[in-house]
């Protein structure tokens, strides 16, 4: 059971004095204590209740809420009946630590408040073991219970959207992305999204958000048998949930030689301390896991709230070690192909909505060494080309920049549908009509540098077919053909249509 959760108990008149670092830790137990120092009798999760017995002199509930945070507790409910009011140094500590304050009407008893939620918490307990008990081994199992008691597909998404499971078959890609961009937006949750009710997934340690489950119907609309089973199934999931994805070890010294940083140990000034080695010239280590080779990317994200961006390039194939950088930016260190990178960020293509844009520079593939600089170099330049493009998605590799399809991808999708419909869409129509191939026709002679012979002798029609054919589509486009300047515009409306 979550804190948020008492908290939306009416019967436990719970009032939050300081959310510290939010309510989404999980209750194990209930503890009541007036000792200064209490760690040592926590085992963890508990929701401890205090009188402030312990509080005589400054420095005390420092001493206090820091002996709390490292017995990880959920969060300190503080009854003032014998308090003219909550200690400012209380809820200083409490803000610094980032541990919930609470506290209750001087009426409520503690005896109370603790056999409620005693109970409440070993109700949860046998529900979640009668779930479990009904759950078949393996990854779908949780979905599966749910997604019967729902009548309709339910889906396990990854923080970042992908799929973790799904029952009883694949979720539809526009509703996954759905989902999931409501499941980012939404200040609360749960929310519908596409048919579907939205609710988080939190993992048991402090409550990380671990991913979103997915439930046919309105929440208003459930049974309260499916309304316990969906529950039930969110813990079940939290309790499984991995722990998150962790930078490499290697992170630190391939960043510090991409970025030139001092080593530690560094002199101030900028001067390299006797028998240290500079930055730049920082050896390569020999240790197992550290690739070779790396590419080098920047990203950007703007819409979604912060921390998204993350999640999302985490979940790159073959683990990134990743490292914030100026103004929202993430700068990775990716072990694997840049093909495996711009497989994994398509999907947000059409899952990132309207307003939202997620700019990715990356560089070529460099050994790990000095070749890193000039890489973040190339990365970092790419980046700036991707964030003047028009589209929710933008990948620029560095070996793209100076390309005309490159080019072409900055042109916003208005100029571009217009420009080919200008040019290619009459062509098409007359085809249609008239089966008259003047679009392969265009398009060969294009191909081969404008030559009216090359041209007969692919399609193996006569010169003259050719030059009637094109003058056609001359007359339908309002272009010359026989200019440059012209055949240059038509070339780029027929990449434009493949695009």
């Amino acid at each position: 059971m979550r804190l948020g959760q008492l908290v939306e108990l009416p019967a436990l008149r719970l009032t939050v004095v300081e959310p510290g670092g939010g309510l989404g830790r999980r209750v194990r137990w209930v503890y009541t204590t007036d000792l200064r120092e209490p760690a040592r009798y926590m085992a963890g999760g508990e929701l401890v209740l205090t009188s402030l017995g312990w509080h005589r002199a400054p420095g005390d509930a420092a001493t206090f809420v820091r002996s709390l945070v490292r017995a990880r507790a959920a969060g300190l409910v503080a009854g003032l009946a014998e308090r003219d009011g909550m200690p400012p140094d209380l809820l200083d500590a409490c803000r610094t630590e980032g541990l919930a304050l609470l506290t209750v009407p001087v009426e409520m008893s503690f005896n109370f408040l603790s056999e409620t939620v005693v109970r409440l918490l070993l109700d949860e307990r046998s529900r979640l073991a009668r779930f479990a008990g009904s759950v078949e081994p393996g990854g779908t199992g949780a979905l599966r219970v749910v997604a019967d008691a729902a009548g309709g597909t339910c889906a396990h998404l990854s923080a970042a959207g992908a799929v973790r499971g799904c029952w009883p078959g694949p979720l539809p890609a526009r509703v996954r992305a759905r989902v999931w961009r409501a499941g980012v937006g939404s200040p609360g949750l749960p929310v519908t999204a596409d048919g579907h009710t939205v609710l988080p997934v939190l993992a048991h340690d402090v409550g990380r958000l671990s991913g979103y489950l997915a439930v046919p119907g309105e929440r208003r609309d459930w049974s309260d048998d499916l309304a316990l089973t969906v529950e039930a199934a969110v813990e079940h999931l939290g309790a499984t949930a991995g722990n998150p994805p962790v930078a490499p070890a290697w992170t630190d010294h391939v960043h510090a030689l991409a970025t030139g940083a001092a080593p530690a140990g560094a002199a101030p000034g900028g001067a390299t301390p006797a028998g240290a080695t500079p930055a730049g010239a920082v050896p390569a280590r020999t240790t197992p896991d550290r690739p070779s080779t790396v590419v080098v990317l920047k990203a950007g994200l703007t819409g979604p709230p912060p921390g998204v961006l993350r999640q999302i390039l985490a979940e790159t194939p073959g683990g990134a070690g990743l490292v914030d950088g100026p103004d929202g930016t993430v700068l990775g260190y990716l072990p694997g192909p840049a093909d495996a990178v711009r497989a994994h960020l398509d999907w947000y293509g059409t899952a990132l909505d309207g307003g939202d844009r997620l700019r990715v520079g990356l560089s070529e593939p460099v050994p790990v060494g000095p070749a890193l600089a000039d890489a973040l170099a190339a990365a970092t330049a790419a980046y700036d080309w991707a964030a003047r493009g028009p589209r929710p998605l933008a990948v620029v590799a560095e070996s793209a920049v100076g390309t005309r399809e490159f080019l072409l991808s900055l042109v916003p999708p208005r100029a571009r549908d217009a420009h080919r419909a200008r040019l290619v869409d009459p062509l098409v129509r007359h085809d249609e009509r008239h089966g008259s191939q003047l679009l392969a026709t265009v398009e060969v002679f294009l191909d081969s540098s404008g030559s009216w012979k090359r041209t007969a002798a692919t399609l193996h029609v006569h010169v003259n077919t050719v030059r009637y054919r094109l003058r056609q589509a001359e007359r339908l486009i309002g272009r010359s053909l026989r200019t440059e300047r012209d055949r240059l515009d038509l070339h780029l409306a027929l990449e434009l249509r493949d695009t």
